[in-house]
């Protein structure tokens, strides 16, 4: 008991922690939030006990599904929710609205894709046009507009960096905004979404059921989790795995690093890579990674009212992208690899188009007939068809519904593609109903204030 209660008072820093021996009550529970809050700025911090945390018992599944790290009378949250769910037309070209599409359209894209997850890969066929009904159950029990995995640890990263952001010195903010970014902490954070419901859909639902635990851990995820346990949270990257191993999970989740650095690429470039490597050791996830962040922040910093104008050139600039991984490049300037590079990866050739400027851009057969309905979970698959997706289609919307419509990893192709589109066309260009449907399960507008937060690169409490 003495050890918990030691766990127990690292988890929060509220400004009165509970008596040793005090049980912490259900998360459902006022009195729970209460002891949770307080000033939160060091709230699911770096634990050294991490390494316990799935085998105690004593600590529910749901402990964390309502617990957050935005003080609830933040002075910018009624502004955050306004600029996000109303939009202003007049200014959809601005940087901030640009910033605020490219989180919000991951999350609204994770959840939109949700409903094709693990279909069958069907070309040029609408199965799907908006959000289903209230009412209906997806996959995996979800409800219209309750996000996935991609979203939950999209949310982990944005916590992750503002806290970290928080507890930065003042005089230093300006200079290194880069160093918010620490991966044990992040680590701890994506763990406490598994374990505890951190981060997940479900914390506001009033018929959340019972033991409802988070959805989507991937098997690379979860051995990076237990690497993590293994080493004690002392590492700060993930040994489970192998070079190869490039999975989209790190792609999937990366918008509040494009938002936080937006006018810094190459800071952005190196924050990407190295929360690519909490998770995969794989040398294509991770500059696939940087390619999402230099694409993304290129597209929030770009001048001009004119989305097409803006995305000709933005994709102007990609032969410049500094790749690190050969077939990476390939993919930023939209190449098939070459025989010789193909055979290092163990392909042939067609396996290795990254063609995604060309019109009728496919997956690779043979990965589509091994994975049927889960193909796009390969990084450079996802994020090849993500920018397909958007240059071959002129809203946020049609880009997203192309994404979603073609099943298999469906909600993290969504997400990716979300990413890229809301950065181009700006927050206000994504269907209010939609923002509105996944809004629904942040009721208090936590997800508008962070993205609002990272954007403007503000404390979460300037004490």
């Amino acid at each position: 008991m003495q050890r918990l209660n030691g766990l127990l008072q690292r988890m929060s820093s509220f400004d009165k922690a509970p008596p040793t021996g005090t049980r912490v009550p259900s998360p459902r529970s006022e009195t729970s939030e209460d002891i949770l809050r307080g000033r939160q700025l060091t709230a699911l911090a770096f634990l050294p006990d991490t390494a316990n945390l799935i085998s105690n018992k004593q600590l529910p599944r749901t402990w964390l599904c309502r617990f957050s790290v935005v003080p609830a009378t933040h002075p910018d949250r009624g502004l955050a929710v306004t600029k996000v769910i109303d939009g202003d037309p007049t200014t959809s070209c601005s940087n901030e609205s640009r910033a605020l599409g490219c989180l919000m359209g991951l999350i609204v894209g994770d959840a939109l894709g949700a409903q094709l997850e693990f279909h069958s890969i069907k070309y040029d066929k609408q199965r799907i046009r908006a959000f289903p009904s209230e009412g209906t159950q997806i996959g995996d029990g979800l409800k219209p507009g309750q996000w996935t995995d991609d979203s939950s640890m999209a949310l982990c990263l944005a916590d992750s960096l503002l806290v970290g952001f928080t507890e930065i010195a003042q005089e230093l903010r300006p200079s290194c905004p880069e160093a918010a970014l620490r991966p044990r902490d992040l680590r701890t954070r994506f763990l406490n979404w598994w374990v505890h419901g951190y981060n997940n859909a479900f914390g506001q639902d009033p018929q959340y059921p019972r033991g409802r635990e988070s959805i989507g851990l991937g098997r690379g995820i979860g051995l990076s989790f237990q690497d993590f346990q293994h080493s004690e949270g002392k590492r700060q990257q993930t040994l489970s795995g192998n070079r190869r191993s490039s999975g989209n999970g790190s792609i999937m989740r990366l918008a509040p690093v494009s938002v936080f650095l937006w006018d810094k690429t190459e800071a952005a470039m190196k924050a990407a890579k190295a929360q690519s490597l909490t998770t995969h050791q794989g040398e294509e996830a991770w500059d696939c990674a940087r390619l999402l962040a230099y694409v993304c922040t290129k597209l929030i910093q770009v001048d001009g009212t004119c989305p097409k104008e803006r995305w000709k050139a933005v994709i102007g600039q990609l032969p410049d992208f500094p790749d690190e991984i050969e077939s990476v490049g390939c993919l930023a300037r939209s190449e098939t690899e070459t025989k010789e590079l193909a055979k290092l990866s163990k392909s042939c050739q067609a396996d290795r188009d990254w063609n995604w400027m060309a019109e009728d851009f496919r997956y690779s057969r043979n990965r589509a007939a091994k994975q049927p309905k889960y193909v796009g979970s390969y990084a450079m698959d996802c994020l090849a068809m993500a920018l397909h997706c958007v240059h071959s289609t002129d809203s946020f919307e049609s880009a997203l519904l192309k994404a979603c419509n073609l099943g298999g990893d469906a909600d993290t192709v969504g997400a990716v593609t979300g990413q890229i589109a809301g950065a181009l066309y700006g927050v206000s260009d994504i269907p209010k109903v939609w923002k509105e449907t996944v809004l629904k399960w942040d009721p208090k507008g936590d997800i508008p204030l962070r993205a609002y937060l990272l954007f403007h690169r503000k404390a979460l409490s300037e004490d």
